[in-house]
């Protein structure tokens, strides 16, 4: 695979994982439940939450 498309796959696997994070949030799952099945940080998850409470 090239380096291009192993980029690409990254990025979206990424933003898979935030968009994930960020609809379990609004469901009102526990952050540390989120952060043990997304395997983002606490602070990773509070940032998120802080842009959900801006809109």
């Amino acid at each position: 695979m090239r380096t291009a498309e192993r980029k690409g796959m990254e990025r979206g696997m990424k933003k898979g994982i935030l968009d994930a994070a960020e609809n379990l949030l609004r469901l009102g799952v526990s952050p540390d439940i989120v952060s043990e099945a997304t395997g983002l940080s606490m602070d990773a998850l509070n940032e998120i939450k802080l842009q959900l409470e801006k809109s």
